[in-house]
């Protein structure tokens, strides 16, 4: 791997830490209903990264 996928992959998991993190902070509360209704979209969006990934090949 060279630095250029390390450093993406650095990025990346420091934005989802990131969201988390503005998830558990800001909207304790709500949690649950942000949960139920962020599953679907998160879905969408890894299944857009694997469509891509795959189309990198």
């Amino acid at each position: 791997m060279n630095i250029n996928a390390i450093l993406k992959i650095v990025i990346g998991l420091i934005l989802i830490l990131v969201a988390v993190y503005s998830i558990i902070v800001w909207w304790l509360a709500d949690f649950l209903v942000l949960l139920k209704g962020g599953i679907p979209v998160l879905v969408f969006l890894i299944g857009i990264v694997f469509l891509l990934l795959g189309f990198e090949d």
